[in-house]
């Protein structure tokens, strides 16, 4: 079981890094947004709507409050990092 982990690990996800890393290089696609000041904020902020939610779905941990809060959030970060 050793063994194909390690083979899987060098021989298949090597090549498939090196394939998402070189589209990505002729792309021209750049990380500097997400090290931005603004991004960073964003995120602390996202971070905080999940700990909120997180702590409303340890008040009520029935399935459909747990269900409708993360998706919930799921949906309110997504929006709230996509904002121009």
């Amino acid at each position: 079981m050793r063994f194909i982990f390690l083979w899987f690990t060098t021989c298949i996800l090597t090549s498939w890094r090196q394939k998402i890393l070189h589209n990505q290089i002729d792309r021209g696609i750049s990380n500097s947004r997400l090290l931005s000041d603004r991004h960073q904020r964003k995120r602390s902020v996202v971070k905080n709507f999940w700990i909120v939610a997180g702590l409303l779905m340890m008040l009520q941990p029935v399935l459909h409050v747990v269900l409708v809060v993360g998706m919930f959030t799921t949906f309110l970060s997504f929006m709230y990092l996509d904002e121009c």
